[in-house]
């Protein structure tokens, strides 16, 4: 079971790597044009959030051994918040304990996004409105939706779900009051992002 691991995981890196160094590449050449050097503080920011960036598309997108199950019309939700409001009515009506499957969507996919609500207004100025870190939220998470339904004419199982999107978003939301609170709110980010890197 554990072979079945090592060729995505494998491919994971290898893809990862070869995009890291073609975006780092891309970064440099531009700064250069202006005769600017990216420092240090700025490549580890860019390398964390890279990172982060492959964790997710390896958590949501890319296949793995255990995402081949037989697919079901009824994994696919695009009515929102209903299906999770049920579920947690159930739960509490019937005094049991929140499933585990119920605390990995809820909390899972709220925390999931919380580093990009973070990184956007740091990484530039364009972000620091909570209304535009909604928008990409909203546009990211929507998009690893619709991959997910178009594996799944792949035999690739992913479960489709609106509420995904939304507390995607939400953990987003989250992130952008943090960063605000911590840093916006009292000044203490003055570069206006990568240009001033």
């Amino acid at each position: 079971m554990f072979e079945k691991f090592i060729k995505p995981i494998l491919v994971i890196i290898a893809v990862s790597m070869f995009a890291w160094i073609l975006f780092w590449s891309r970064i440099n050449i531009s700064k250069k044009k202006y005769g600017k050097k990216l420092t240090y503080r700025a490549e580890l920011i860019l390398f964390v959030f890279y990172i982060y960036v492959i964790s997710v598309m390896a958590l949501t997108i890319i296949p793995l051994p255990f995402t081949r199950f037989q697919l079901s019309t009824g994994d696919v939700n695009l009515i929102p918040v209903l299906n999770t409001v049920r579920d947690l009515r159930v739960t509490l009506a019937h005094h049991r304990e929140i499933s585990e499957h119920t605390w990995q969507n809820l909390i899972g996919n709220i925390i999931m996004f919380i580093p990009l609500g973070i990184f956007l207004p740091i990484l530039s100025y364009r972000y620091r409105t909570l209304i535009n870190v909604i928008i990409i939220a909203f546009i990211c998470s929507a998009s690893i939706e619709t991959i997910q339904f178009i594996e799944r004419v792949f035999d690739v199982y992913r479960y489709v779900d609106i509420d995904d999107v939304i507390l995607n978003t939400t953990g987003a939301i989250l992130g952008f009051v943090i960063i605000h609170s911590l840093l916006l709110k009292k000044d203490k980010m003055q570069w206006r992002g990568l240009n001033d890197w």
